[in-house]
């Protein structure tokens, strides 16, 4: 006996505990003389131990080792030991109520443990007053089962075929499939509450062995419409159009619902072709209507709806049918058309003066003034746009105007001072464009010269005014403008051009003429008392007391500048000439003492130098 103690409590310490792997649960019941099974639901059965009491207790009543089921004496009456490790315990008495400890020991020497609470109890049917009633309900919902029993008895549910769920409140099976059911008790009255039912919840349930409640669960179907064209030509009647067929479709409803459908507001029609597919626990339900279009029908609005189910609505899907409604929208080189309709468009046309061309959309550079329409073709009928009369297509040119000098010398007027020409040049334009010209905001006038030239697509156009200015004329505003297209709004290039406009600018050493013009300067004279000097400065530290004028010349015209006197710089002069005075006779004396003759000494830039090293006095 000492040996068996020692080995079993070696036996304990020699594992480790792990994670669990099993489903025992927490507490079962069994009415008194009858038989219950513990199932802990073990997924890698190996050595298991059955233990009555607590995990202290080290000696089992029932196990499974290497393989081999043992039932240890004590326990031979009334306990046993399944293949998967569920304990067995038959003609259950009151005094084998307690605790019963699940020992498992995986193959990878994990521990596994648990306990479950055993009650024995008086369940007898004669104690229920009222059993439950089933019905239908929606998937999703809460659903209630009552029964009304006699006070100071305890009441268990459970599902068809002696399967335990609860014995008073507590769950006694480990089934996830009722981890939604709970039960709820008050005085002599017990719930079994199922919490958002499930497909899998339907059954019949009962809290006594006689009477069972069918709890049956409905499921709405995912409903969806289609059609589908046919070669059908319909009746023989000449407004028949054609045939096309629709067919809803219901899935996975319980139970499997009927099909009817409604056009425009009609009375309900029933499905020329119906079937049903079982999926097991739900159903696929088809419905197609052969429906008959006329010709002259534009539009059908189809309703297809499901019934037949107690618990779940009707449910309902219109799809609208209808020809095509076209439109042609217009590009700079190309027609599209663009139609809506229900079913799709299959085969989209363009006329173009009464001649059909098959295709969406059709280049249209060379079908200036044709008369063009869109049509679209759908298997219930034909949609025509309006028609459109195709004009030039228009793309706005580049525009630049310019100038040119010419030796034209214009007319024998005395009046005319020569010819410019005024040139401006539109650029890839479609169609080509027209140019006028404008001067000072008088009326409009019409080129000397124009040349267009194709670029294949596009087309450049030039223009050129020749333009006579007068002698006494100082400036004009030229404005050239393009016309002629239809959808492209004129352009205008404004240009000014002007004679000199000078100011002339005197220090005591140089003048400086400065001129703005358009088109610019090309000769500046600077005339000094009437002589002329051609160029843009001129050095007047000799010509104190001279009138300068300045002048600017461009190919429109000349300006002057006002006259200016040139004036002499008096206090400087004379403290130059005193200066230069002393630096004369200090040169005389250098002069004695060397026996060197300096006769020039006082010439204006030798005096500068001196005055400049000797004395430190800046030089004017």
């Amino acid at each position: 006996m000492k040996n068996a103690t020692i080995t079993a409590v070696l036996f304990l310490l020699a594992i480790h505990q792990g994670s669990a792997n099993f489903q025992c649960p927490s507490a079962t019941f069994v009415e008194l003389g009858k038989d219950v099974r513990i199932d802990c639901l073990i997924s890698d059965v190996n050595d298991i131990y059955w233990l009555r009491g607590t995990e202290e207790d080290h000696y089992p009543i029932v196990k499974i080792e290497m393989g081999l089921k043992t039932i240890s004496k004590v326990a031979q009456d009334h306990f046993d030991i399944t293949d998967t490790g569920a304990l067995v315990i038959r003609d259950a008495l009151n005094d084998l109520t307690g605790s019963y400890v699940m020992l498992h020991y995986r193959t990878d020497l994990v521990r596994e443990v648990d306990t479950v609470t055993l009650n024995v109890t008086t369940l007898v049917d004669s104690i229920i007053i009222q059993g439950p009633s089933g019905g239908v309900y929606p998937m999703g919902s809460n659903i209630t089962l009552t029964c009304t029993f006699q006070k100071g008895y305890v009441v268990g549910w459970k599902e068809y075929e002696n399967k335990d769920i609860f014995v008073a409140d507590t769950k006694v099976t480990a089934d996830t499939k009722y981890d939604n059911f709970c039960v709820s008790l008050s005085d002599r009255v017990s719930n079994l509450q199922i919490i958002g039912a499930e497909l899998e919840d339907a059954g019949k349930y009962s809290c006594n062995t006689e009477s069972y409640a069918h709890v049956e669960i409905e499921a709405p179907p995912s409903f969806r419409i289609i059609f589908n064209d046919t070669n059908d030509g319909g009746t023989d009647s000449t407004d028949s159009h054609g045939v096309i067929d629709i067919t809803c479709i219901a899935r996975n409803a319980r139970p499997a619902v009927m099909i009817r459908f409604e056009t425009d507001g009609s009375e309900w029609i029933n499905p020329s072709e119906t079937w049903t597919v079982s999926n097991g626990v739900t159903f696929d339900t088809y419905a197609t209507l052969k429906y008959n279009f006329r010709k002259n029908q534009t539009d059908v609005f189809l309703t297809c709806q499901t019934f037949g189910q107690k618990t779940v609505p009707p449910i309902e899907k219109i799809i609208h049918l209808f020809t095509p409604t076209c439109s042609l929208e217009m590009s700079n080189t190309e027609a599209t058309c663009i139609c809506i309709s229900n079913p799709p468009v299959y085969k989209y046309m363009i006329s173009i003066d009464g001649k059909l061309e098959v295709g969406k959309s059709l280049n249209v550079e060379n079908f200036d003034g044709s008369n063009i329409s869109c049509i679209g073709v759908n298997y219930i009928g034909v949609g025509i746009s309006m028609f459109r009369v195709v004009e030039s297509i228009n793309a706005q040119p580049s525009l630049r105007i310019m100038f040119n000098f010419t030796d034209d010398e214009g007319n024998n007027s005395t009046e005319s001072h020569g010819v410019i020409d005024i040139t401006c040049i539109a650029r890839n334009a479609r169609p080509a464009v027209m140019i006028r010209f404008e001067t000072d905001g008088r009326e409009w006038i019409n080129p000397s010269e124009t040349r267009t030239v194709s670029n294949g697509v596009t087309f450049d156009t030039s223009a050129t005014l020749k333009y006579s200015f007068v002698k006494n004329q100082t400036d004009v505003f030229f404005t050239c403008q393009t016309f002629g297209q239809g959808t492209v709004p004129p352009m205008e290039k404004t240009l000014h051009l002007f004679t000199p406009t000078c100011d002339l600018h005197v220090n005591t050493i140089e003048a400086s003429c400065n001129c703005t013009s358009n088109p610019p300067v090309y000769k500046y004279i600077l005339s000094i008392d009437g002589k002329m000097e051609v160029g843009k400065t001129l050095n007047v530290e000799n010509l104190v007391g001279s009138t300068i004028i300045c002048t600017g010349v461009n190919y429109i015209g000349v300006g002057t500048s006002k006259a200016i006197i040139v004036e002499s710089n008096t206090g400087s002069s004379y403290l130059v000439y005193v200066i230069c005075s002393v630096v004369v006779i200090l040169g005389a004396v250098i002069v004695v003492f060397r026996r060197r003759k300096k006769s020039n000494l006082c010439y204006r830039n030798y005096c500068d130098l001196v005055i400049t090293t000797v004395l430190h006095i800046p030089s004017e």
